[in-house]
């Protein structure tokens, strides 16, 4: 189902937008958005994705901050809820602007907690490398942690 800027919605036909298949289309989106609201990331998908945006950025979120994070963010925190580890270790082209719609907000979360703007996508100019320093710099003077966390090692 599409999503309409303003110009296009109000060019609708009335009619069109009272058609059952419309109405269906959007019934079971909203339902489906619903029973994700309000939940929280769980598990394996929490500490996948704190990896995740640790690769991505450089900065490197504990557990609960991650959740305090997506805490302002309840759209992508119920998507978020929806992933599996294997779900994020696919999430590389994320990178490049060109991952799926659901990996690609965990970028876009985290350049707007942190630099109030969006992961640059594959047609911009910007360098993601000088993007993830200035978000990283950014996350230093707010507090976070920007240094990779010592791996333990077994004995």
């Amino acid at each position: 189902m599409p999503i309409y800027n303003p110009e296009e919605f109000m060019a609708l036909a009335e009619q069109e937008l009272a058609q059952a298949q419309h109405v269906q289309q959007r019934n079971m989106r909203m339902r489906s958005e619903l029973e994700g609201a309000g939940k929280l990331p769980q598990g394996l998908a929490v500490a996948g994705t704190c990896t995740y945006i640790g690769n991505l950025t450089g900065i490197y979120l504990s557990e609960p901050e991650l959740q305090g994070m997506f805490s302002l963010y309840p759209a992508e925190r119920a998507r978020l809820a929806r992933y599996t580890t294997s779900d994020l270790a696919k999430a590389e082209s994320a990178k490049t602007g060109t991952g799926a719609p659901d990996a690609y907000l965990i970028a876009n979360v985290v350049a707007d907690f942190f630099g109030r703007t969006v992961w640059p996508n594959n047609d911009s100019s910007i360098d993601r490398a000088s993007f993830a320093l200035r978000l990283r710099k950014a996350a230093h003077k707010m507090g976070y942690n920007v240094i990779q966390p010592a791996v333990a090692q077994a004995v």
